[in-house]
């Protein structure tokens, strides 16, 4: 050591008394840089046990925020899907209900779950888990949330909480669209899943060892739970160190994340264990380990911006590599959420791809996004013809002043539609196709978050059918304007809708009058009001006199089914005041006739009876048997004739005779003449309920009369008895009179062509004024048996007629 020349021997000890030695300079050193370190250690400690808390408590808020996110997706693509279902134009035509019933059961193989339609009242109308047409009862209500009433009470989408189904005794939940049809709720369409469809979204979260996952409804109770294998999990009013809460955007559910208390710590002891290793290992090993330990320390942080490999080792500070490994599961949970988010886009891609409406997807500023294969088939452009809606509105809508109509509408709907968050209400548009082709579409919308989907309703043929239609209620209603007769039609709440001219220069114009009011006068329905029975879908007709008119008509009521299911009534007035008139002075005129002629036939009668008792008289003087035998034979028949005009006096039908009748009395008249014979002879009268014409009645009855008479003359000799059976009956097509007896019978070598009794002649002449002839039937030895046949002569009634 060199001692200063300025210096003396004193100063020089005292400046050797300061210096130290190289170890004591390198211990001050090394304290000197390492205190600094430790220091800095430490600040860098705390900073980082902070830090590592906050990146712990974010990762598990990203977690939890992306479940809920993942289940708003899941929810969201189910309501979407319902949405697009609940716009199929089977829904309004209730016959095709069924073909929606189809369309419900393709959502639910996309989707999952069951679709249910819902009335206003809570009442099923159909569920795909059942076959369609089966009963159905009320949807169960659920003790919280209910997604049905939430839906009709807002008028939007809804989900409810978790209720427990009636059937399957399984917890379910349930998302609801409601069916807007004119700004009113028809009814509303529910997808029910099982929680299972839940707790499938927490089974695909990485979750980090010892987390739970938790879904809560709005009452707060579990809906899906994933919890640690070895732990049966935290109750849900247990408040843990580490719990982070995330409602969700599209229902009242809440996901609850929870870290227990010592998986929570250990990150923090870890910290602090390494800062105590730390230190003792910088003031152990000094500098040479405080810059070795810089070193790592370098290269452990920046191991953490690099992708790691399999050759590379772990970095030493387990705080680094904590860290690492929490980015690690973060990006895994990451991207198996998107796969998630991937895989329900994919789904809803194939289900927007098989829609069988056009549908389109269109950007916030106007260009087409994407157009599914039905867009095409409809409209024959592609998504190069009509990339935005500018494009497509000069191709579908040619004429400029309805293509600015078009586009001043749809802008305007979907203004409204942003600002009232509602679907953007359907509008008619006539789209002209690329083939030239004009068709009639309804078009509306659903607002989403980058623009809007946009779904088209061909309804030409509809639109066709309705001016069909219109076209021809114009012309019937002209043609019941031209009509001569009164015509109106009412409504089944006696709404008088149309009279025409007739009736209205007869009755005056309707005002808005009731039938009741109109025609009669009165403020309350008739008591005889035929519309009960034309609603019932019957046609009326009764004659009605007015009072007020002092006319009678002659009216005729029929159902007339209207578009909308209601029935009115049709009602016809014919003036049959003349033809009353006439028809009284002639229904007159004819019982003035009537009443003639029965006279005249009572006459007859009379004369005929007279005639008939002089001929008894004449007979009873006669001591000739021969000549008694010719004029009682005589006698009998001026009887039947007689009895004829006596049968036709007392019918009411002076045309037609019941001949059943008239040759029951006949042949018991018959009877009494051969008294003798009467008792042993039986007459049994089969003739067949038949009315026929006077002038074939006489010429019958005189037929029988003869043959009877023969028979009881001929037929039993000395006190044979028997029995005569008397037959009129038709048989195809004609009339066969038969008299049969079972008595001594005709000689063998007896021919009815050469005889010449006056009886047989006359049945012979008989015979041919009807236009048949008489037949003789073998006997075989015993009886006789007679058959004359007749064609049925016209203004017959036969049995049955």
């Amino acid at each position: 050591m060199r001692l200063s020349p300025f210096r003396g021997p004193v100063e020089a000890d005292e400046e050797k008394t300061r210096m130290v030695s190289l170890n004591a300079f390198l211990t001050r050193l090394i304290w000197l840089c390492v205190m600094p370190l430790v220091i800095f250690a430490v600040y860098l400690s705390v900073i980082h046990v902070l830090t590592l808390q906050d990146q712990h408590d974010q990762e598990a808020a990203n977690l939890a925020r992306n479940v809920a996110t993942s289940i708003d997706h899941y929810i969201g693509a189910q309501i979407s899907a319902l949405r697009m279902l609940a716009s199929s134009p089977f829904m309004d035509d209730p016959p095709r209900l069924e073909e929606f019933y189809g369309e419900a059961t393709g959502f639910r193989e996309s989707f999952g779950g069951e679709v249910v339609l819902v009335d206003l009242s809570a009442q099923l109308i159909f569920n795909t888990r059942v076959p369609f047409g089966a009963p159905q009862p009320k949807l169960p209500v659920p003790r919280g949330r209910s997604a049905v009433s939430a839906a009709l009470t807002n008028g939007g989408p809804a989900v409810g909480d978790m209720f427990v189904g009636p059937d399957s005794k399984q917890a379910l939940v349930a998302s609801a669209v409601p069916l807007v049809r004119d700004g009113n709720v028809k009814s509303v369409l529910v997808n029910i899943v099982g929680i299972g469809e839940i707790e499938q979204n927490l089974d695909e979260v990485a979750l980090p060892v010892g987390w739970s996952l938790m879904v809560l409804d709005g009452n707060n109770e579990v809906i899906a739970r994933r919890s640690p294998p070895d732990a049966g999990g935290h109750p849900v009013d247990d408040e843990p160190p580490g719990r982070f809460s995330v409602k969700c955007a599209s229902s009242h559910w809440t996901v609850v994340l929870d870290v227990p208390r010592d998986v929570y710590r250990k990150p923090l002891i870890a910290a602090a264990a390494a800062l105590s290793a730390a230190v003792l290992f910088l003031t152990l090993f000094s500098v040479l380990g405080g810059r070795m330990a810089g070193r790592q320390l370098a290269r452990s942080v920046a191991a953490l911006a690099e992708v790691p490999s399999r050759s590379a080792s772990p970095p030493l500070i387990s705080e680094i590599e904590a860290v690492r490994v929490l980015l690690n599961e973060s990006a895994a949970a990451r991207e198996a959420a998107e796969l998630t988010r991937l895989e329900t886009e994919e789904r809803f891609r194939q289900l927007f791809d098989i829609a069988p409406i056009p549908l389109c997807f269109v950007s916030k500023d106007g260009f087409l996004i994407r157009s599914n294969a039905r867009f095409g088939q409809t409209f024959g452009y592609g998504d190069e013809d009509a990339s935005s809606i500018t494009n497509w509105s000069r191709l579908a809508y040619p004429d400029p002043e309805y293509r600015r109509w078009v586009l001043r509408t749809w802008d305007t709907a979907v203004r409204r539609a942003r600002e009232n968050n509602t679907d953007i209400e359907p509008i008619e548009y006539r789209v002209r196709c690329k083939d030239g082709r004009v068709l009639t579409v309804v078009t509306s919308g659903t607002i989403i978050a980058d623009g809007f989907l946009a779904t088209f309703f061909d309804i030409t043929e509809r639109k066709q059918a309705e001016e069909a239609l219109v076209l021809e209620r114009n012309k019937f209603r002209q043609f019941l304007d031209a009509l001569p007769v009164g015509v109106y039609i009412a409504s089944n709440q006696h709404e008088i809708e149309y009279v025409n001219p007739v009736m209205q220069s007869a009755f005056g114009p309707i005002e808005g009058r009731k039938c009741h009011d109109y025609f009669h006068g009165k403020a309350q329905v008739c008591p005889l009001c035929k519309n009960p029975q034309i609603v019932a879908g019957n046609t009326v007709r009764w004659e009605w006199f007015s009072e007020r008119m002092q006319r009678t008509y002659d009216r005729i009521a029929t159902p007339v089914h209207n578009g909308d299911g209601s029935i009115s009534k049709l009602e016809v007035f014919l003036d049959i005041t003349a033809r009353k008139k006439a028809e009284q002075a002639l229904r007159d005129s004819l019982e003035e006739k009537v009443a003639l002629l029965k006279e005249v036939h009572h006459r007859v009668k009379n004369n005929l009876q007279v005639v008939a008792s002089l001929l008894g008289l004449q007979a009873s003087r006669s001591i000739n048997q021969q000549v008694v035998d010719v004029l009682q034979d005589t006698r009998n028949r001026v009887k039947s004739m007689a009895m004829l005009h006596e049968a036709l006096y007392r019918s009411g039908n002076l045309a037609r005779i019941n001949f059943a009748g008239y040759m029951k009395d006949l042949c018991g008249q018959l009877l009494l003449s051969y008294g003798p014979v009467a008792s042993r002879v039986k007459l049994e009268n089969e003739v067949a309920r038949i009315a026929l014409p006077l002038e074939h009645a006489v010429p019958c009855g005189l037929i029988a009369s003869e043959l009877v008479t023969n028979a009881l003359k001929h037929g039993f000799p000395g006190e044979r008895t028997g029995r005569i059976v008397v037959r009129l009956e038709p048989v195809h097509g004609q009339l066969i009179l038969s008299v049969s007896d079972d008595g001594v019978g005709l000689p063998p070598d007896w021919d009815p062509s050469g005889t010449s009794t006056l009886g047989l002649q006359l049945i012979s002449r008989l015979a041919g004024q009807l236009g048949g002839k008489m037949e003789l039937l073998p006997s075989h030895g015993q009886g006789a048996a007679f058959h004359v046949i007749f064609p049925v002569p016209e203004n017959t009634l036969l049995e049955g007629e």
